[in-house]
């Protein structure tokens, strides 16, 4: 299957990376900006192996895999394992381009285990922006993918909204993420992708706060006092972000129950 012949709302290329660009911007802070985005830019890298294997029986040979982009381990480890794993990269693939009822199919079928290890798997470990990125989980995924209805089903399912993907591009400790910082990340993005023009309007706005609300209250540590008032990179990267990209400020102000002085703080609004 060739993926430019789908149409995905999350390519992360050359072009998205000159919407970051700012007006008297170094080279560094032109990294700096792109690392908010590393997770979505690791999913995009593998949606475009994944979408190559879907549809086969057997695994590709290993020149095949290379002009995908796969190492000599990626490569080992996808052919040891593709019978067990092919399944899994399918329903991933139907995250990525949000076909909710295949997915809720295969969770009810049997044929996926929401609770299994997604960042055990060959791709997700040894392909793409890895080992830079890790820890997703099927709910960081469609979070990140700002895939909402997905995102619900699954906490439905009791998955857990607190478990962390770790950005280690910035030395020497990880960046964790939750899954907050994640549907944050996916806001963001579309807001930079539109050249800043276009913000989240009040439906939009408060369907993000919707989901936040829900996953937070499936795992408060995700608004505690250790979590939002610890990390500070991780703030500045989303929660301060969020002021920018909404039409309306004023209604922020339904996430400050969540953690009043965390909220405050960090989004810099009254109560």
């Amino acid at each position: 299957m060739d993926y430019a012949r789908e149409q995905i709302d999350f390519v992360v290329d050359q072009k998205f990376v000159n919407f970051l660009s700012e007006h008297g911007d170094s080279e560094i802070l032109k990294g700096e900006r792109f690392l908010l985005f590393y997770p979505l830019y690791h999913l995009y890298l593998l949606y475009r192996i994944i979408v190559q294997i879907i549809d086969k029986d057997e695994c590709p040979g290993e020149i095949e895999l290379k002009k995908m982009g796969l190492d000599s381990s990626a490569s080992y480890h996808l052919f040891v394992n593709f019978k067990e794993e092919i399944p899994i990269y399918r329903f991933v693939h139907d995250i990525m381009l949000n076909r909710t009822d295949s997915v809720t199919s295969m969770i009810d079928n049997g044929t996926i285990n929401i609770h299994s290890r997604l960042d055990n798997t060959s791709l997700f470990l040894h392909a793409a922006a890895s080992p830079s990125i890790s820890g997703f989980s099927y709910l960081s995924v469609a979070a990140t993918l700002g895939r909402n209805e997905v995102f619900k089903y699954f906490l439905d399912k009791k998955t857990d909204p607190g478990k962390m993907v770790f950005i280690s591009v910035v030395k020497p400790v990880p960046i964790p993420i939750s899954t907050n910082e994640c549907l944050l990340m996916n806001a963001i993005y579309h807001w930079y992708k539109s050249g800043k023009k276009q913000k989240l309007k009040e439906p939009e706005v408060n369907a993000l706060i919707d989901t936040i609300i829900l996953a937070s209250r499936n795992n408060p540590f995700i608004v505690s006092d250790d979590y939002l008032l610890d990390q500070e990179i991780r703030i500045i990267w989303y929660w301060t972000k969020l002021k920018e990209i909404v039409e309306d400020v004023e209604l922020l102000k339904r996430l400050i129950p969540l953690n009043p002085r965390a909220m405050k703080e960090n989004l810099d609004i009254p109560g």
